[in-house]
């Protein structure tokens, strides 16, 4: 038992699609039971705009693809994810399924 985790929290995650529940890694453990669920996903933004706006809401940006293709590998909250896949300057999002 890591002492630093506290003992609150969930060990465990229920997957629906699969029907199965598995163990959460240490890293996957929220730091604290209050902090929404991050979760990972690549954005395609149409102009800057959309761009600024996927970063101003990410919690951390895994990889810029820049201007290759115009997509950013991020990791957010769940809800601002629902909230800039409406954004007109965002083209489309694919997640990974992950919470972070």
């Amino acid at each position: 038992m890591n002492p630093d985790i506290p003992s609150d929290l969930p060990t465990q995650v229920k997957i629906p699609s699969a029907g199965v529940t598995q163990p959460l890694a240490v890293s996957e453990v929220a730091a604290s039971p209050n902090e929404p669920a991050k979760v990972r996903a690549v954005l395609k933004y149409r102009n800057n705009d959309g761009r600024e706006s996927i970063l101003a809401v990410a919690k951390n940006v895994h990889h810029d693809f820049g201007e290759f293709n115009s997509s950013v590998a991020v990791s957010l909250s769940a809800a601002d994810l629902e909230i800039i896949r409406k954004n007109p300057n965002v083209d489309w999002f694919e997640g990974d399924g992950r919470e972070r």
